[in-house]
C-alpha cells in the first residue's frame, strides 16, 4: 500500500506530504531505490503529462485570444533569454515548481524540445528531491516524535515556498 500512495506523493510533489509519505516508507523499510524509481517515473510522468496537455490546449484553442497571448510572450522569453537562459529558466523552474506546470508552459516556447524539458526540468527536480531526501533522513535521525517530525517537515515546505517566491518575484523581468 506505501507504494501506491509514494506513487500519488511524487505525482503532486507536494513537499510536506511527500517528505510524510518518504519518511513512513523508510520506517516500513521500503528499499530506498524503490523510493527513487518512484521519484523518475512521477517526475517523467508529471512533465509528459504537463507538456502533452499544454499541446492539446495549444491545438484545441489554435488562434484564441489566450492562445495568441501565450504565443506572444513566449517568442518574447525565447527572444529575451535565448537558448541558455530557456535552458537554465527551466532547471530553475524544476527546482522551484511542479513539473507539469513547467512543461505545460514550455510547451508554448518555439524552439525548446521535448527531450530538453525532459532534461532540464528533470535537473531541476533532482534538486528538490536531494533538499527533500535531506529533510526526511535529517528528521529521522531525530527520533521517532512523529507530530514534531511532521511539523519540521511543514516549516522547511512554507519555507521553500516562501524561498521560492521571494527569489522568483526578485528575478522578475518585465517585457
Amino acid at each position: 500500500m506505501i507504494w501506491l500512495i509514494l506513487i500519488i506523493a511524487f505525482i503532486t510533489q507536494e513537499f510536506a506530504s511527500t517528505g510524510a509519505t518518504m519518511l513512513a516508507a523508510l520506517a516500513q523499510h521500503v528499499d530506498p531505490w524503490f523510493i527513487h524509481i518512484m521519484w523518475l517515473l512521477g517526475t517523467l510522468g508529471d512533465t509528459a503529462l504537463g507538456f502533452f496537455i499544454g499541446k492539446g490546449v495549444q491545438k484545441r484553442f489554435y488562434d484564441s485570444k489566450a492562445d495568441l497571448w501565450a504565443q506572444k510572450w513566449a517568442k518574447r522569453i525565447d527572444h529575451a533569454a535565448g537558448n541558455i537562459g530557456i535552458k537554465a529558466s527551466l532547471v530553475f523552474m524544476g527546482l522551484v515548481s511542479y513539473p507539469y506546470l513547467v512543461a505545460f508552459a514550455a510547451s508554448w516556447l518555439p524552439k525548446i524540445r521535448l527531450r530538453d524539458i525532459f532534461i532540464y526540468v528533470l535537473i531541476g527536480n533532482f534538486f528538490w528531491y536531494v533538499f527533500e531526501w535531506a529533510t526526511v533522513l535529517g528528521i529521522a535521525a531525530a527520533g521517532r516524535n512523529y507530530q514534531l517530525i511532521f511539523a519540521i517537515i511543514a516549516a522547511a515546505g512554507v519555507t521553500l515556498i516562501l524561498v521560492g517566491n521571494a527569489i522568483r518575484k526578485k528575478l522578475e523581468i518585465e517585457f
